[in-house]
């Protein structure tokens, strides 16, 4: 059976960098990040659909097969809800419980992880500054470089703080700039693909939002500097 989705998918207008002639920036960018959450479901589809076939094939497989697509299916609805926090219009307040559900939906690898235990377990984060703080954590994940652990740390009110460390984690080239300027967080927007988009999108809501995110000085002996969210 055909796959329903292609994990292999790709932008080919999107490795020149710029959009198609006549093609508006902002519909490129939407079109890149279509493409971006097809691929991103994918995998996870792919095992459901996978194990439900080797069940109609095979009937004994069963005790195999369906705690397979159970787990595929659960991390898809936690994946499904996070990319609407993430690239859906802001809906409501959240709290770190849920934050903590929809950071199951993140594309971890078995020598990646979030850890959240440096939040307030009481704080309440507002629908503009969740989606804010959702989009940088999805960020540093990618950073990652495959392995490593991004942490937020912050109190029940005020600034959070997120870093990210790995032996082959670092943000992307120019994040820095994006955040504190608009402009060349747009620039970036119109050269993205869909791979690496996030940077591009996360600075960009951010200045819309009206939500300062900025890249500290790294600490002594931390090659890597943290993301501080100003969320009040």
């Amino acid at each position: 059976m055909k796959p329903l989705i292609d994990a292999n998918i790709h932008d080919p207008a999107a490795e020149d960098g710029d959009p198609a002639p006549g093609k508006s920036a902002a519909l490129a960018f939407a079109q890149t990040m279509a493409t971006r959450l097809c691929h991103d479901l994918a995998g996870m589809l792919g095992a459901v659909t996978g194990a439900l076939e080797m069940i109609n094939e095979d009937a004994t497989m069963i005790a195999d097969a369906l705690p397979v697509a159970t787990d595929a299916a659960g991390v898809l609805a936690h994946r499904l809800r996070m990319m609407r926090t993430v690239w859906g219009a802001p809906g409501e307040r959240f709290g770190v419980a849920e934050l903590h559900d929809m950071a199951r939906g993140l594309p971890l690898g078995r020598r990646t992880s979030v850890e959240l235990s440096g939040l307030a377990q009481d704080r309440v984060f507002s629908a503009l500054g969740g989606q804010v703080l959702l989009n940088t954590l999805v960020l540093g994940v990618e950073c990652l470089g495959g392995a490593g652990v991004a942490t937020l740390i912050g109190e029940r009110t005020g600034d959070v703080l997120l870093r990210i460390e790995g032996k082959r984690a670092a943000w992307p080239e120019g994040l820095g700039e994006m955040l504190a300027d608009r402009a060349a967080a747009e620039a970036a927007s119109r050269l993205a693909g869909p791979r690496d988009m996030q940077a591009a999108y996360t600075a960009l809501l951010a200045h819309d939002a009206g939500i300062e995110v900025s890249m500290l000085l790294a600490p002594e002996g931390d090659a890597i500097p943290p993301l501080l969210l100003a969320l009040g």
